[in-house]
């Protein structure tokens, strides 16, 4: 007798859970999917805001200047700059992305440091070339 609804108890938790785990597995695959694309649109954005302050800083003129904490991306993996005449192009790759390219008819120079989490990014307008330093 015990050894039948024991039987029956593994049953029933085998079918249970048959049922229950695709569920769950399609649960966590959409989710690390969404988070992915947040984390994505996040790196877009951040980039979005980063250039709004550079234009906003060259458009200011000789001398102004912005101190502003930016929280880097994720997903965010390199900032490129390359310098073609008096243009700058800055080339952001994104992880699973690819690349975002923006292209700036004045030079901006990006002073090493080390951007990692919170940073505190010190964006000036010398001489009307933009240059952005790592506090």
């Amino acid at each position: 007798m015990r050894a039948q609804i024991a039987t029956e108890y593994f049953i029933l938790i085998g079918v249970i859970l048959v049922l229950i785990l695709p569920i769950i597995s399609l649960i966590l695959s959409e989710y690390t999917s969404v988070m992915s694309n947040v984390n994505n649109l996040n790196s877009a954005n951040w980039i979005i805001d980063l250039d709004s302050d550079i234009k906003n800083i060259k458009y200011q003129g000789n001398g102004s200047y912005i101190v502003k904490r930016y929280n880097y991306p994720i997903k965010l993996e390199s900032i490129t700059v390359r310098y073609q005449d008096n243009n700058t192009i800055m080339i952001f790759n994104i992880s699973d992305y690819g690349d975002i390219v923006k292209i700036y008819p004045f030079r901006v120079n990006i002073t090493s440091g080390r951007i990692v989490g919170n940073i505190v990014l010190n964006i000036t307008n010398v001489d009307g070339d933009i240059v952005i330093s790592v506090i």
